[in-house]
């Protein structure tokens, strides 16, 4: 299969093809599956370096694996810091936040169930922001 062949399959992805969107700021991501109806979605985020993503909630199930860098992560009443490797599980409606530690961006693959709605919707707009 061919790269062309492989940025227009239904199955198959090519992260490089997947436009970057800003839905909090310090935080780039890209949504690799859940656009489609998918009961799932799996984002790619990148924080900038020494951020912090304030305490959230949602509905959503979360499970993510840190792929660079180094955060400190508050889930409920637990505190860690987490670096390559190391995963983390946030039931739904429990409090959360993310401190990114060190100079160098934290980089995570999210996994949402369902999908996280305030994402499919930043990305929507972003589309369209695009298309004007």
């Amino acid at each position: 299969m061919s790269n062309t062949q492989l940025s227009k399959s239904k199955y198959f992805i090519k992260i490089e093809d997947i436009p970057e969107i800003q839905y909090t700021t310090g935080l780039l991501t890209k949504i690799l599956v859940g656009l489609h109806g998918e009961k799932v979605m799996i984002l790619l985020n990148k924080h900038k370096p020494q951020i912090r993503i304030p305490t959230q909630t949602h509905e959503n199930e979360l499970i993510g694996i840190i792929i660079q860098g180094k955060g400190r992560y508050m889930i409920g009443d637990e505190e860690k810091i987490l670096t390559k490797g190391d995963i983390y599980h946030v039931p739904p409606n429990i409090p959360h936040c993310t401190e990114v530690l060190g100079n160098e961006p934290l980089i995570e693959i999210d996994i949402f169930a369902p999908p996280l709605k305030r994402v499919l919707d930043a990305y929507k707009e972003a589309v369209q922001t695009t298309l004007k």
